[in-house]
């Protein structure tokens, strides 16, 4: 999809989707399903009270960077 379109369909202007774009070029599909996956778990064990918020999102940026 062309930028453009992107951006209208998400609701951000054209050059947000450009920088994000060019962010996730460094990354491979599987990485990114798999940080999708790890959010979700996240997103789960904070609600349930298996972790802290703070504790948690911490854990997934310093996962992120490997």
């Amino acid at each position: 999809m062309p930028d453009a379109a992107i951006a209208k369909a998400v609701g951000r202007p054209p050059f947000v989707v450009k920088k994000i774009q060019n962010t996730l070029r460094r990354f491979s599909k599987t990485h990114l399903i798999q940080l999708i996956e790890d959010a979700a778990t996240l997103d789960v064990q904070m609600k349930t009270g298996i972790i802290e918020p703070e504790s948690g999102l911490t854990l997934y940026i310093l996962k992120m960077q490997k």
